[in-house]
């Protein structure tokens, strides 16, 4: 009976928890790049071809070439990264990175009735780069990060224990729970869910946020030309994704009180997205004469699988309140950790 109710649940879903609005447009928002020639036009590929871009934009453009070639573009990218937070103005290191514009061979020969040539062509191109750095930090004296984690947890409706070990809390703020930096106290009379940093008064925030990686695409293409009139042409892409978020953010007491209960929070995550897809493409070109060239493409969304792994981490320093504590929570299992805890420890890691 219950493995009979197991394979129920692996197909049926009462509700689908979706990614953020940015990872949406991180993988929707890209910027192919393309050869020398390419770019000169201002990426105007769609009736002209000729040129490997034409992978990318409407593989007919392919049935242009009567001789091979291979195409190799070379990049390099800069780019640097200020930010103003609370008054303070930080500049980050460049963000320096080589890629891969369009490149690849396109392999051309005769069709067996005169005036027709045909084309193959494989070809690889870097449509997005996600290498970026952001470092910020400023003096706050009227909020904490604690709060949002606060704030979940008083709506989870959950007690401590309940919640460090519940899917329907965020990895934030079951760690917080975890460290105690956030916590139960009762006042007026009334119980609230408070966040130790809130005692400071006057908190150091820092943020340091990296990401990596980018999206590539591989693209097979055939085309072909008749009589140099008609060019159609069609292909197939394969985009490859990987991107990494690396984030480290600081709260550090610097009211000069070492009695009320916090010292400082360092909360550090890492996450990652990997994965692989496929889309197709179909084109053709019309040269009525040598002055005139009409183009049209049609491309269809891509379908990828990505595979998401989130590391994340939490030391925090209440001073007397509590010892030094520490927890990590690594997401790559799909383990779940059931029961009563008891008492939290100093230093604990489990898997999700």
């Amino acid at each position: 009976m219950n493995k009979f109710l197991l394979l129920i649940g692996l197909f049926v879903c009462l509700h689908v928890k979706a990614q953020l609005p940015e990872d949406a447009l991180r993988n929707a928002w890209i910027f192919p790049s393309g050869t020398a020639r390419e770019q000169a036009i201002g990426g105007a590929m769609g009736s002209i071809g000729g040129d490997i871009s034409s992978n990318f934009v409407n593989p007919a453009g392919l049935g242009l070439y009567k001789t091979s070639e291979f195409v190799l573009t070379p990049g390099w990218s800069v780019f640097q990264n200020k930010s103003s937070y609370l008054g303070t103005s930080q500049t980050a290191p460049n963000a320096n990175n080589f890629n891969l514009g369009a490149s690849g061979f396109v392999f051309s020969y005769p069709g067996r009735n005169p005036g027709v040539y045909n084309a193959f062509s494989i070809a690889v191109n870097r449509t997005g780069s996600f290498d970026h750095q952001i470092n910020y930090q400023g003096t706050n004296t009227y909020s904490s990060m604690s709060e949002a984690f606060a704030e979940e947890f008083s709506n989870s409706g959950l007690t401590i224990n309940d919640a460090i070990f519940s899917p329907n809390v965020t990895y934030g703020t079951r760690m917080a729970l975890y460290t105690s930096l956030i916590d139960t106290a009762t006042i007026n009379g009334t119980l609230q869910v408070v966040g130790q940093p809130q005692k400071a008064g006057i908190l150091l925030q820092q943020n340091h946020l990296r990401t990596s990686g980018g999206s590539t695409e591989i693209a097979l293409s055939l085309a072909t030309s008749q009589y140099d009139k008609w060019y159609i042409g069609a292909g197939l892409g394969i985009p490859i994704v990987s991107y990494t978020r690396e984030q480290t953010y600081t709260e550090t007491d610097v009211s000069g009180n070492t009695n009320n209960d916090f010292a400082s929070f360092t909360y550090h995550q890492v996450y990652t997205s990997k994965g692989v897809g496929i889309n197709a493409k179909i084109g053709a070109i019309f040269r009525p004469n040598n002055n005139w060239r009409f183009g049209a493409a049609i491309h269809t969304p891509s379908a990828i699988g990505l595979t998401d792994r989130i590391e994340a981490s939490m030391i925090t320093h209440t001073e007397n309140y509590t010892p030094l504590k520490t927890v990590s929570i690594n997401a790559d299992s799909l383990d779940q950790l059931t029961g009563n805890i008891g008492p939290r420890p100093n230093t604990v890691r489990y898997n999700l």
